[in-house]
């Protein structure tokens, strides 16, 4: 994984490179973890309501999902629809081990046997079907593999796209400053003060990956990895797309980008530095990570897996440093 010490542009796709070898990895992985109500003072508030340098290798033309986004929605068209779930994979198809309450956090403690200083966690951004997808799992497993403390945090208090037809209207209702960021800070505080973190990564996707580069407007330090929409940021909130993606990259101290075939070309194109990288899978459609069918698709499989092997790979780096 030696490009991951510097800026790198790879594609994954047809004609495939990797990050290291990019082993197939053994998704056969268990760790106990915990769902916790959090409530005001340094914490949620529970009771605040929601509303009801470039690649240039030409991508190989997708085809379009039956419950592909629209134009009307923060993914780029013929991503993926809602999350397909997995009956044959040994891993994704077991049920995640936490439970939820009012309000949705989930907790994934790193493994006690193998836990090391500094104390270190990743918070998953999830897109907008909240925990409906593989993020319940994928927070699993990174736990185990990183030995670090994971939280997912659902923004939307259980409600996802399929709540909201008009999805603008409802992102509009739900704004970094102040509600997402409310939330974050109660996060953030709980695992410093509960759990003793000192490091922390963030991990988005879709719209979480929108709400981390916000934060990091808002100042909030760490490294990032990106399953990148920046949409909302313009089609929502008037502001420009491409100087988000900069200022993920500016005020981050490292960040591995992830986009797929029909994510815009400006992610992709956007200059690195540092030790941020960027992967482009280039026989993907947006949300695979996290949606899609595994059973039906070898190549989305094999991706899914090259995306865990990367971000464990990435965080074991920037973790260290």
């Amino acid at each position: 994984s030696g490009c991951l010490l510097h800026s790198s542009h790879v594609m994954v796709g047809k004609h495939q490179q990797t990050l290291g070898s990019l082993l197939l990895l053994s998704l056969n992985c268990f760790t106990s973890a915990i769902a916790w109500n959090l409530h005001r003072g340094g914490a949620l508030n529970e009771n605040r309501p929601y509303p009801d340098s470039s690649t240039t290798q030409r991508r190989q033309p997708i085809q379009k999902m039956a419950a592909a986004s629209t134009n009307d929605s923060c993914c780029p068209p013929g991503s993926h629809g809602a999350h397909v779930p997995s009956t044959s994979s040994s891993y994704f198809a077991s049920p995640p081990v936490g439970t939820m309450f009012q309000v949705p956090c989930y907790h994934v403690p790193a493994p006690e046997s193998t836990y090391e200083e500094p104390k270190k966690a990743i918070i998953l951004f999830p897109d907008v079907w909240g925990f409906q997808s593989r993020i319940l799992k994928i927070a699993d497993y990174l736990a185990l593999k990183l030995n670090c403390d994971c939280l997912v945090v659902d923004f939307f208090r259980g409600e996802t796209k399929d709540d909201h037809p008009d999805m603008k209207a409802w992102f509009a209702q739900v704004p970094y400053e102040p509600k997402i960021r409310e939330d974050l800070q109660g996060c953030l505080e709980y695992m410093k003060t509960t759990h003793s973190i000192e490091d922390f990564a963030a991990m988005g996707f879709c719209w979480g990956n929108w709400a981390i580069a916000k934060s990091c407007e808002d100042g909030v330090e760490w490294k990032a990895v990106s399953h990148p929409s920046f949409k909302i940021e313009s089609w929502v909130f008037g502001g420009d797309d491409p100087e988000l993606v900069k200022t993920l990259l500016a005020k981050c101290s490292a960040v591995l980008l992830m986009p797929a075939s029909n994510d815009p070309e400006y992610i992709s194109q956007t200059p690195l530095s540092g030790r941020s990288a960027c992967i482009v899978f280039d026989d993907m459609q947006h949300g695979w990570t996290t949606r899609g069918d595994l059973d039906a698709d070898p190549k989305l499989q094999r991706d899914v897996t090259a995306c865990l092997e990367s971000t464990v790979s990435f965080l074991q780096v920037t973790f260290a440093a």
